[in-house]
C-alpha cells in the first residue's frame, strides 16, 4: 500500500521532483522520552525505592522535576535520607532547597 502511494506521489509530482522543487528529507525524531519527564506516579514510585531514586537523580537536570519529586517525598513523609538526597541534587543543579509555595509558583500547580 505504501509503495503504491509513493509511486502515485512520484507520478503526480514528477516535474517538481526533477526540477528539485521537492526534495527528500529525513523526518526528525519524535522520541520525547527524557529523564526529566517524570509523572506524579513515577515520582511516587521513585521516592519509595531509595536505590532507584539514587540511580535516577543524577540523570535529572530539571529543577521543576526535582522540586516535584521533593514535594512528593515531603507529602508522603519519606525518610530524612531520601529527602536529603533529593535536596542535595537540587543544590547541585543550582536551585534552592527552600520549600516552594503556591505563591512562589504564582498559581501554577
Amino acid at each position: 500500500m505504501d509503495k503504491e502511494k509513493l509511486r502515485d506521489f512520484k507520478i503526480a509530482n514528477k516535474r517538481a521532483i526533477i526540477e528539485g522543487l521537492i526534495v527528500e528529507s529525513t523526518e526528525p525524531s519524535i522520541d520525547w522520552e527524557t529523564p526529566n519527564a517524570v509523572t506524579d506516579e513515577k515520582a511516587s514510585e521513585l521516592i519509595k525505592n531509595y536505590f532507584a531514586l539514587k540511580n535516577e537523580l543524577p540523570k535529572i537536570d530539571s529543577l521543576s522535576t526535582l522540586y516535584k519529586i521533593l514535594e512528593a517525598a515531603k507529602d508522603q513523609n519519606r525518610p530524612k535520607k531520601t529527602i536529603t538526597l533529593i535536596e542535595n541534587r537540587v543544590e547541585e543543579v543550582g536551585g534552592e532547597t527552600e520549600e516552594v509555595t503556591l505563591a512562589d509558583m504564582r498559581g501554577v500547580s
